[in-house]
This record gives C-alpha cells, structure tokens and sequence, in this order.
C-alpha cells in the first residue's frame, strides 16, 4: 500500500477531504506565509545580515509541545532501555521518493503532551512530565513509575526544518510490572523490548536490525542524552 501522497492527490481522490478535516486541518494565513494545524505549523521565516537587511529565507516547521522520554530500569547492575517500534509512513528513502514497504523505526517512548495522543488522556492540557507518564503506561506497557526526571530539551534541527524543541525525561520503572502486550497499536506501535544498554547501542551502530532502522535522529538523540547523564549505562554499553 502507498505510505503516502500529497494533501492536493488525496482531495482529487476524496473530493471534501479538506473540508471535513475540521480542527485537524491546516489553516493558512498567506499574510503571514504560515499554515498551521494543532499539530504543529509551518512558516516562511527570512534570516537577517548583521546589519538587519535579509540575508536568505527558508521554510521551517514546528510540532505542538512533545516529549520524547526514555523508560529504563536497572537490573543485577546491568541497565536495561525501553525501545519501541513504530512505522513512520512519511519517512522517505531518498529525497520525494516514498519508502515501500513503509520504514519501521526503533524508538523511546514519543508523543504530544496535549490530548492528542491516547485513549486515555486528559483534555486538561498536561505538564511534560505528566505526559510522559501517560505516554509511557501506553506505548511501553509500563504499570508502575518508580521516578521521572527531566533531561532538558533538545532540538529536532535548529537550522530548519523542525526549529521546535522537544521535553526530554528519563523515567525509571518497575520491571516487575511490565505488560508489553499493551502498546497503543492505533499509533501503529507493534511492540516494545527492554534491551540492555550495550546490546542497543550495538544495533544504533549497525543502523538496521531485524528490518528495524535505528537511524532516527531525534529518536536516537534521546538515547544518547539518556546515556550521556548515565555514564554507568555508557560504560556497560561500550563495554
């Protein structure tokens, strides 16, 4: 099946399409070179010379607020990482060509922090750690959260086109209460593992393993944070 095709292709196939996307569609302001959706937006920005006159313009986006997190837990010394697997049909194989079969991609617990993502989330607007512990108790068949901890912020790409940045937290969980048999398979999430340290940090070299791609800057961004505040974790990983 196609991963994907361009908003003009699927009205064409779907006449009324745009229309009926109501509060999930793209709203475009021409004044303003911007079109934006509750996802996120995208905008034309102009980059200025030191004497204020444009230098050169490009077009960026940015996502609603979101929090990649990475679910962990430490067992006999060894530390033990949460990876998720998640098809990201937009993802192509080179420049405009779509990816057939769709990529699947090795991940850490990602997702909005608003409403947006999980049947059970809250319509009251969350705090990044709140979210992440929605998040993880879908996406990681976690049942019970030990500790949260912020890692600070990172940025998709600064120089465009994602200029937004991303809540990072590391949450330590109970092993004993782990059901990865429920993951939100709505977000098409086939399953979640706990791999050891050095075992991820094998396949993130490799690039791909299983038919799975580690190769998700963001995504492996995340880890490399994770064990950059773990240097315990590093240390077993490279061991």
């Amino acid at each position: 099946m196609q991963a994907w095709i361009t908003a003009e292709e699927c009205e064409k196939r779907f006449p009324g399409w745009l229309a009926a996307r109501g509060e999930n569609g793209w709203k475009v302001d021409a004044a303003k070179s911007r079109i934006s959706s509750r996802f996120g937006f995208a905008e034309v920005r102009v980059q200025l010379k030191p004497d204020g006159t444009p230098d050169f313009d490009r077009v960026v986006s940015g996502e609603a607020p979101n929090i990649n997190a990475v679910a962990y837990y430490v067992k006999d010394g060894i530390f033990y990482v949460g990876v998720t697997f998640q098809v990201r049909p937009f993802a192509d194989t080179s420049y405009g060509i779509p990816a057939d079969p769709p990529i699947k991609f090795a991940q850490p617990v990602m997702g909005f922090r608003d409403k947006i993502v999980g049947a059970t989330a809250s319509a009251v607007f969350e705090s990044a750690p709140e979210g992440a512990k929605r998040e993880v108790l879908e996406e990681a068949g976690v049942q019970d959260i030990i500790s949260i901890k912020s890692m600070g912020q990172h940025w998709g790409n600064p120089t465009g086109p994602l200029v937004t940045p991303s809540d990072l937290l590391e949450i330590e969980i109970d092993p004993k209460t782990i059901d990865t048999s429920k993951f939100d398979r709505e977000e098409l999430i086939f399953k979640c593992e706990y791999i050891p340290a050095g075992e991820l940090v094998l396949r993130i070299a490799l690039g791909e393993y299983d038919g799975v791609n580690y190769r998700a800057s963001v995504a492996m961004n995340t880890f490399f944070v994770f064990f950059a505040n773990h240097p315990e974790a590093l240390a077993q990983a490279t061991n």
